[in-house]
């Protein structure tokens, strides 16, 4: 086996003479080494495993923390030399080293007595003054397995925090640091590094920030390069009785999605709003059309209806179905941690996650144990020609008891060879098994009550590649050396980091990456399958898992990121002259199909002139920028794709400072609206309670009154408008001069005595004209009580004559006779509306009072009773 063992090293080495299938250009291999010849620090490190005895949920031990550590650490980090408030980090191991400068605006050293300090260790435990050392060691694995720093400093990005608040305010707790430590151990590879995401902070306990309210217990934001998560109490509780339960898990991993929707599409795209997750449920950006001009005031996220033929997923919480920013994060939150759950509500969405984003694996209940057995199938298959090694050669090597019946499935070999390797596996499950415990968080509860089970499962699935194997024993060196063979032409031919600049063309570009690299591999790997169809199985699962997307893309962010060290600023400082020379322009042609990149406006209102000015020969500036980059350091990158790539890593530097001038001059122009908008309100006012013509010599209904009001103060706001209209001001957004508070103006006229005065002068005219009618009302109705007292007191003598008119007249018969007169006379005359009618009617009733007795009396007396 060691002879074997070289030999793959060897060839691995020097690579193969076999005739190569593909070819690659060789372009990223150049440009490593112009840059190293004069940066010995070139990228690359090796990983190692770490064999865990014990649950990854139980309590984390430091030497095994330390052991993790050292595995992921960066063995050709060269160190640092510098010195940050007394901290000498030339005294730190390499990578620990690297580790304080890289993150040293987020690791408090202010006022700690640091210069003892050597190690990570120390640090931390100035940081934490009660620490036992793991907070720093949780830190640290944190930022080098997942490539963000946790911050410990009281400062946070876009947020004031105030002078009370301090650094141990801010502190992740021990707990917290521990539940990341887990969440890193249960992400995919997806997540790690992406070049969107630089920190993570806690807010002050029992605190929120003030912006987003008390509901909202995390939120990430920031520019694409230096972006920031900020979390509060309510995202970081943990369950006591359930692993999984709380908030931690999925709206944790809901506030890192949300910078990994930045880093799946090429150009910093939004993968949330591209075609491909839109369809899943139905998005749709719907316009605001307004109706008088016809044009776009403002954009919003919609959901189609589905069709018979088309079902849409639904969401896994009402919030997913806010926008699809926040229905990507949860989904990708929820189909971790909640996944059967999301799976009912969102098969496609589920699948599609599971596919692109946790690299093919569910974590449902039938996902994880398909998972798990897959992992021990390959664990013990991967051993398996050692095994049948050893027991060849002793088969007492390891022991195991087999059945009769399943010692005849192997009656062709000795018995004691066929036991040997059983026990050899079962040793190999047993090991896997240890290692799914110790880095699988749902691995302990899966294994409680089924292990023996599954062990006898694996066993059964090897059955036949143990027979495979026991047949092709004697070429079991012939099988190492093809292996190696294999290993080396992949090295030698494939280089993942073409492959995915290649794909970066494509819509998404981590589909095609995976479809080119799986093709590539099996392209090489094709004449070696009959020969070693295990070993191929097996080493392309490695092959593809070390190679996977995120990591390719890392380590090709971090080489042109060492290169084009810079090129922000640069891409800052073309953006400012852009945005001047642009905004200044101040031109209202209208073109006809506007420009959306490099830059989208990031405002919904933002003028398509200013916006295709802003764009017009952007890419090409900006690419000539980065050639004079790299002409300095005599780098130059000829793949057009390739170009692209580094054109894009720096394109939010560009972007993101664009955003920012058109946020602070949408604020100033905000608030010189708001100016004109009060002047030209106080004009409509000044004007229609001054002249107060419009209201016309007729009475009108209080809805009349406001719509004269309205119509005169809309006639009023369009000439003071126009009149500013004129100095070419507000062309660059397109609300401007939305005008909408003519409604307020006449309220507050309407209210004035100088209109309510005309407005009242108007009724009384009217009243006053209408008066006769009311008198004809009172004889009419006067009339069924008269003949009522005259066929009481028929006769015609003094008396009875006095006591009929005292009848038809007494307080209570005339009050009601004119209360009834009065009502009428208000509803047939419409007068019910006016303030005045009803007194005006009341006073001439009063005053006319004895006549109207009068002419009831004449008239009751000339009647013949009934």
């Amino acid at each position: 086996m060691k002879n074997n063992i070289l030999l793959i090293a060897i060839l691995i080495l020097f690579g193969s003479c076999s005739k190569k299938i593909l070819t690659k250009t060789g372009e990223f291999e150049s440009i490593e080494k112009s840059f190293l010849a004069s940066n010995p620090q070139g990228p690359g490190r090796i990983l190692a495993q770490s064999d865990a005895e014990l649950c990854l949920s139980d309590e984390l031990r430091e030497s095994r923390i330390v052991e993790e550590i050292r595995s992921l650490e960066n063995n050709k980090a060269t160190g640092s030399k510098l010195i940050i408030n007394g901290l000498d980090l030339s005294k730190f191991p390499a990578s620990q080293a690297l580790y304080l400068e890289k993150n040293k605006e987020w690791i408090y050293t202010k006022n700690l007595d640091l210069a003892g300090c050597s190690d990570i260790k120390c640090v931390f435990n100035k940081i934490y003054p009660a620490s036992n050392g793991l907070e720093g060691y949780l830190s640290y694995y944190f930022s080098l397995k997942m490539g963000y720093a946790l911050s410990t400093v009281n400062s946070i990005p876009e947020i004031a925090l105030g002078e009370s608040v301090t650094f141990q305010d801010t502190l992740f707790s021990k707990e917290e640091l521990n539940s990341f430590y887990l969440l890193s151990k249960s992400l995919s590879s997806t997540f790690q590094k992406l070049p969107t995401l630089s920190s993570l902070h806690r807010m002050p306990r029992n605190t929120f920030v003030p912006k987003y309210g008390e509901n909202t217990c995390g939120l990430a934001g920031g520019a694409f390069n230096k972006g920031y998560i900020v979390l509060m109490d309510s995202c970081l509780t943990r369950s006591s009785y359930d692993l999984l339960g709380g908030n931690f898990f999925p709206l944790v991993t809901h506030e890192i999605s949300h910078r990994l929707d930045y880093s799946i599409l090429k150009n910093y795209a939004v993968f949330s709003e591209s075609k491909t997750w839109l369809d899943l449920s139905g998005w749709y950006l719907k316009e605001n059309i307004n109706q008088e001009t016809g044009k776009v005031t403002g954009r919003q996220w919609a959901i189609r209806e589905p069709g018979s033929d088309l079902k849409y997923d639904g969401f896994v919480r009402n919030y997913a179905g806010t926008s699809p920013a926040e229905d990507f994060a949860d989904s990708i939150g929820f189909a971790r941690f909640t996944p059967d759950d999301m799976l009912k509500v969102a098969p496609r969405k589920f699948n599609w996650i599971t596919k692109n984003i946790f690299n093919g694996k569910a974590y449902t209940s039938e996902g994880i144990n398909a998972q798990y057995i897959n992992f021990l199938n390959d664990y013990a298959i991967n051993g398996l020609p050692s095994v049948i090694n050893n027991c060849v050669s002793n088969p007492t090597s390891y022991a195991f008891l087999l059945d009769a019946a399943e010692l005849s499935e192997f009656k062709d070999y000795d018995p004691a060879l066929v036991q040997c390797i059983f026990g050899g596996l079962n040793q190999s499950i047993g090991k896997g098994i240890r290692s799914l415990k110790g880095n699988e968080l749902q691995a302990c509860n899966y294994f409680k009550s089924n292990e023996s089970a599954i062990v006898k499962n694996v066993l059964s699935n090897l059955r036949e590649f143990i027979k495979k194997d026991l047949n092709q024993n004697i070429e079991i060196g012939i099988q190492l050396k093809a292996l190696g063979e294999l290993i080396a032409r992949l090295g030698d031919e494939i280089d993942p980091r073409e492959i995915f600049i290649a794909c970066q063309k494509e819509q998404v570009p981590m589909d095609c990456y995976n479809e080119k690299l799986l093709g590539s591999f099996n392209a090489i790997s094709a004449e070696y399958a009959a020969q070693i169809p295990n070993q191929v199985n097996s080493y392309r699962d490695t092959y593809l898992q070390d190679n996977r997307y995120g990591e390719v893309k890392g380590k090709i962010v971090n080489l042109f990121s060492q290169i084009f060290v810079g090129s922000d600023l640069k891409f800052k400082e073309e953006a400012k002259r852009k945005w001047k020379a642009c905004f200044n322009a101040k031109t209202s042609v209208e073109e006809e199909d506007v420009i959306l990149s490099p830059f989208s406006g990031g405002t919904q209102f933002i003028h398509k002139s200013l916006l295709n000015c802003l764009n017009k020969s952007a890419e090409v500036e900006l690419m000539n920028v980065l050639d004079a980059i790299g002409k300095k350091i005599s780098i130059s990158i000829s793949t057009q794709s390739t170009k692209k790539f580094i054109y894009e890593m720096y394109l939010n530097s560009y972007t993101s400072t664009l955003q920012s001038f058109v946020l602070a001059e949408a604020k100033n122009e905000e608030a010189l609206i708001k100016r004109i908008k009060e002047e030209v309100d106080n004009k409509i006012v000044s004007t229609m309670t001054s002249n107060t013509g419009w209201i016309g010599r007729n009475p009108a209904t209080p809805d009349e009154l406001a719509k004269l009001c309205l119509v005169e103060a809309k006639n009023i706001s369009n000439q003071e408008l126009s009149a500013r209209m004129g100095s070419g001001f507000g062309l660059n957004f397109y609300n401007l001069f939305s005008y909408s508070s003519e409604e307020e103006s006449c309220r507050k006229i309407l209210s004035t005595q100088s209109v309510k005065s005309e407005s009242y002068n108007n009724q009384v005219k009217a009243v006053k004209n209408v008066l006769e009618r009311l008198h004809e009302i009172v004889l009419e109705t006067s009339r069924a009580p008269a003949m009522k007292c005259k066929n009481q007191l028929p006769k015609n003598d003094k008396w009875s004559l006095k006591s009929r008119n005292t009848c038809l007249t007494n307080y209570a018969k005339w009050k009601s006779i004119a209360e009834s007169s009065l009502t009428s006379w208000l509803m047939e005359e419409k007068l019910g509306y006016m303030s005045s009618a009803k007194g005006i009617g009341s006073e001439y009733l009063q005053n006319n009072k004895a006549a109207l007795q009068a002419e009831a009396i004449e008239s009751m007396n000339r009647v013949t009773p009934k």
